[in-house]
């Protein structure tokens, strides 16, 4: 992290692509205002940016685990969005940048029908907002206090799914444990362990020649 701090802070100097700022340019910026309130040294800026990759990542593999839990709890429902992905994708090639729904699904009854079953068509056609304005699920948080990592983790869990059921097709060694685990992202208790089978032609697995 020190290294990339020192290469954004070198290229500000030469004024190299200024015109496309990232979130640590901000950061950056932020720190030489002399008028800041509260002076952002370069330990907040790593503290900022540390924080923002560990949370996206963290709960991204977090709701992987547990949506490859449920499809593989739930056949019909993974044969419904492979059916889904082939009709856009193809067999003929790996994954392209697809996205698949992802949204958490709420468990109360006064807000879903049929709250604690796993049906993930059932925000088709929905008018929803995962980003905070619709409150019978807020995963990102709203408002001021939103998630900042939104973005990256929504990209993460949705390519990442269907990636994993576009590629291959899953079976388990063992009766699926869904369990819970305590911890702020409501972790599985027991780590998913799943075996992948191949479900396109082999040479699209075989890496390319450089």
């Amino acid at each position: 992290m020190e290294q990339i701090i020192d290469q954004h802070i070198e290229r500000r100097k030469n004024g190299n692509n200024l015109e496309y700022e990232d979130f640590l340019d901000v950061l950056l910026s932020l720190s030489e205002d002399e008028f800041m309130q509260i002076r952002i040294t370069r330990g907040h800026i790593k503290n900022v940016t540390y924080d923002l990759l560990a949370a996206a990542t963290d709960t991204s593999w977090g709701t992987l685990e547990w949506a490859m839990s449920e499809l593989l709890r739930n056949p019909s429902v993974m044969k419904k969005a492979q059916e889904e992905l082939d009709s856009f994708v193809g067999m003929n090639r790996l994954m392209t940048q697809i996205l698949v729904n992802a949204w958490a699904i709420g468990r109360d009854p006064s807000a879903w029908e049929e709250a604690t079953e796993f049906k993930p068509e059932r925000f088709m056609g929905s008018q929803i907002d995962i980003k905070g304005q619709s409150f019978e699920m807020i995963p990102f948080g709203s408002g001021r206090r939103g998630c900042p990592g939104i973005g990256l983790a929504m990209l993460m869990v949705q390519l990442g799914l269907a990636q994993l059921l576009h590629c291959f097709d899953w079976s388990l060694p063992h009766k699926l444990d869904m369990s819970e685990a305590y911890g702020i992202t409501l972790p599985r208790a027991v780590h998913l362990h799943a075996i992948p089978i191949p479900r396109l032609p082999l040479h699209l697995y075989q890496p390319k020649a450089p």
